[in-house]
């Protein structure tokens, strides 16, 4: 097999996102052409912006008027979206979260947002900013093939996962930019530059173990420039619970005290803002990719025992986990292999499986040739392994111990929403929470309403459906 699973890279990392070290100095990185790591490692680390000056005579232009005034300085409409990522919907119910609690009293707080299928990191943070699902973007995993590339995608590889060839769609930072705003990304999933070589104003590199508290005077540097160089529209990503989760799973006191933490990042941004006089021109949103489910040794589906080892070892690769993406090897009869997974499903009643004709249509995962042609996904909890991996490599002890990507209606993969700021004071007489759980599509729609954005491309988000609420 080329490959089996991208585990190795999950326990490597568990944030499930590649790692660029800052470096002491900033530069200014050489046009894209192909992967751009090595240019962009010391401009994008320190959180550089892009000085054309193309862009600075159409800034100039549209920053001629600021409507608004904090009493010192002139500001344009402002949007700042945070992702926490893995925020299950409950944990806001755990009475660990008073001030998360508190905003979406201010302002508005749905009881769940849903993530598109597959519940996983990239394809959700891309469909967000894109408005698109998985199947249109083509960000289907954190990890697959592209068939006509004869390429892996693969998440913790930053030679791969910043070359924009991969990132279909127009992410809304992209379209602001082209109407002559500012953006500014945060260590959000993606590409430093669109296909069409469009740039963030600024664009911060991930890093792990990079403190909350250093994203805040990150976020105030950007929010002090003056208003040239200010962003309208900023990008947060914050990995905390995911990765508490992957590690300890979603219920211990590890991930309490880790959404006290997460709560107490989100004060301290409010403080920054009221501290200069925002809070009637900034709107902040909070939203999660997905929720997350406790592993177990019990729960284990042992893929190369199903197969029998020697079809198992006709397998060409497999991506999607905690699901498997079933790709073998051209020229092998995989009807017989077919039938032989359907008759286990039933079985063992853990699992289900799926080809591109018999994908369920609300998941709208099938359009598209990144996705395996079978496809096993099993029941939340439950992870596609083999026996060596197991019972060897973990010594029966699996790992990690929270796992997500199983089926977007699962309650536990539920993800939050909660926005306040200016254009939603008019929802305060109203009790938080009774807006019910939607599409995490619709953020790009919210997004694309508040900044007053009227010529984006096409997309997957429903035509008016904030016109209730804002």
């Amino acid at each position: 097999m080329l490959g089996f699973f991208s585990f190795a890279p999950l326990l490597r990392k568990l944030s499930t996102y590649i790692t660029v070290q800052p470096q002491s100095t900033q530069s200014r990185p050489l046009g894209p052409p192909g992967s751009i790591t090595a240019k962009t490692a010391n401009w994008a680390g320190q959180g550089g912006a892009w000085n054309d000056v193309d862009l600075q005579a159409s800034f100039k232009k549209a920053n001629a008027t600021a409507p608004l005034f904090n009493g010192t300085h002139r500001f344009r409409k402002t949007v700042i979206v945070v992702s926490l990522d893995g925020f299950r919907a409950d944990y806001l119910d755990q009475k660990l979260t008073p001030l998360l609690i508190s905003m979406g009293e201010k302002g508005i707080r749905a009881k769940g947002l849903k993530p598109q299928f597959p519940s996983l990191t990239f394809p959700n943070h891309w469909s967000i900013v894109t408005g698109l699902d998985p199947e249109s973007h083509g960000m289907v995993s954190n990890n697959f093939w592209d068939p006509a590339l004869k390429q892996k995608f693969l998440n913790t590889d930053p030679s791969t996962s910043w070359d924009a060839h991969w990132w279909g769609g127009e992410p809304l930072w992209a379209t602001a930019v082209k109407n002559h705003m500012r953006t500014a990304v945060m260590m959000w999933p993606g590409p430093p530059y669109t296909s069409e070589k469009v740039r963030p104003t600024f664009w911060r590199a991930f890093q792990e173990h990079f403190k909350w508290s250093k994203r805040i005077r990150l976020l105030e540097n950007w929010i002090d420039m003056p208003i040239q160089d200010r962003p309208e529209l900023v990008y947060i990503y914050v990995p905390d619970i995911d990765e508490v989760g992957h590690l300890h799973g979603p219920e211990n006191v590890h991930m309490n005290e880790t959404l006290k933490q997460m709560d107490m990042f989100a004060g301290s941004l409010d403080k920054s803002l009221r501290d200069r006089n925002l809070s009637e021109i900034v709107d902040v949103i909070y939203v999660s990719d997905h929720g997350m489910s406790a592993s177990s040794d019990q729960r284990v589906i042992y893929l190369d025992e199903i197969l029998g080892q020697d079809t198992f070892l006709q397998l060409f690769i497999t991506d999607g986990w905690p699901a498997a993406g079933l790709r073998f090897r051209e020229g092998f009869d995989t009807q017989p292999i077919l039938e032989k997974l359907l008759e286990a499903a039933k079985k063992h009643k853990s699992f289900e499986v799926y080809t591109h004709e018999t994908m369920p249509k609300k998941w709208h995962f099938s359009n598209n040739d990144r996705i395996a042609p079978i496809y096993i996904v099993p029941y939340p909890g439950w992870v596609v392994t083999t026996k060596h991996e197991h019972e060897v490599v973990m010594k029966g002890h699996y790992r990690p111990k929270g796992v997500h990507g199983y089926d977007n209606d699962e309650t536990e993969m539920q993800g939050i929403f909660l926005a306040y700021g200016p254009s939603f004071r008019a929802r305060q007489d109203k009790p938080a929470g009774l807006m019910e759980t939607f599409s995490n599509l619709e953020i790009y729609g919210l997004v694309v309403k508040l900044l007053g954005i009227e010529n984006g491309p096409e997309n997957n988000s429903t035509k008016g459906f904030w016109d209730s609420y804002l």
